[in-house]
């Protein structure tokens, strides 16, 4: 949990450069989001995507996550802007 993203939890993946395009941060997307909101007892999750990251946007927009806005955070010392998303799950 970082303060920048309101102490809120974010799911967070990376994949080797030679397994980019396969399908699998979906997959893996998927099977992360299900266990997070069955068992962490969560309204949502979130998302940072740096803005030169188009991949990563893609994915977790098919994962069902919503960009809110953008949030400039220190990356490597650095102030980044990043987009900002969030997963709310409905709970019936």
């Amino acid at each position: 949990m970082m303060q920048e993203l309101d102490n809120a939890i974010e799911i967070l993946f990376s994949i080797a450069d030679e397994y980019h395009g396969k399908g699998y941060a979906t997959e893996a997307g998927k099977a992360i989001i299900a266990w997070a909101f069955e068992n962490c007892n969560l309204d949502y999750l979130v998302a940072l995507v740096k803005l030169d990251n188009g991949a990563s946007g893609k994915v977790i927009e098919k994962l069902g996550f919503k960009e809110i806005e953008k949030r400039t955070i220190d990356y490597d010392s650095v102030p980044t802007v990043f987009s900002y998303y969030r997963l709310i799950i409905s709970k019936l």
